[in-house]
């Protein structure tokens, strides 16, 4: 990765190649820079349920970094990550260096959540694993990032389960969460019921007939 010395927004020398992005099949397959600029693998959040944002300072719903770290703090000794990733991709809402970027955080939210270098997260700049969460998860509208602060709900096994618009609030993921925690087993098919043979009928007894009555003796009428 490089700096682009007119905007300050990482670039990419070599965009991935569609064909490496969909060789990638879970989340732990990807790196990124951390705030600090250390590269850091994701798979070192193996086997914890992960909540990645694209996050911004200057935008009307920054204000759910709270919620973000409610979360954070609420569910981390269960296995919780939240994960965000500056962007400066939508209105120039995160132009901010990394220090400013952590010490805005830090002084204003209280934030203590995992947080990573700058990223792009549309076009071809984009990082790797936003590719990857958007092939995964397509939005109302397609598969592209529309503002700050979607969020992408990940299980322990690094698959993708769910994608959030950017005004769902984090206070009303706790039911997505918790199933992510304690996914419910696939549902055996119901084994079919072997169908009885049907009885052969009997042949229905003929109807009895009844005999005509006998005709009655006319008696002699008297003085015949």
């Amino acid at each position: 990765m490089k700096i682009d010395k007119n905007d300050g927004r990482p670039r990419y020398t070599e965009p991935p190649q569609r064909n490496t992005v969909a060789r990638m099949t879970t989340v732990y397959d990807f790196t990124a820079d951390t705030l600090a600029g250390a590269p850091m693998p994701l798979s070192d959040y193996a086997g914890e349920v992960l909540l990645i944002v694209n996050v911004a300072s200057k935008c009307g719903l920054t204000p759910q970094y709270a919620g973000l770290e409610t979360l954070y703090r609420k569910y981390r000794g269960r296995g919780f990550q939240v994960l965000g990733f500056p962007c400066n991709q939508f209105g120039g809402q995160e132009p901010g260096e990394a220090a400013e970027i952590a010490s805005f955080c830090s002084l204003t939210y209280d934030v203590s959540f995992p947080l990573f270098a700058k990223i792009d997260v549309n076009g071809e700049h984009a990082h790797p694993l936003y590719a990857f969460l958007k092939a995964q998860k397509r939005g109302w509208l397609g598969s592209d990032i529309k503002w700050n602060f979607t969020k992408f709900l990940i299980g322990r096994d690094g698959a993708v389960l769910a994608r959030f618009a950017p005004n769902i609030a984090p206070k009303s993921l706790d039911k997505h969460i918790e199933r992510a925690f304690d996914p419910q087993p696939p549902r055996e098919p119901k084994p079919k019921r072997e169908r009885k043979p049907k009885p052969e009928r009997k042949p229905k007894a003929a109807p009895n007939v009844k005999a005509p009555p006998k005709p009655k003796k006319e008696r002699p009428k008297p003085g015949a």
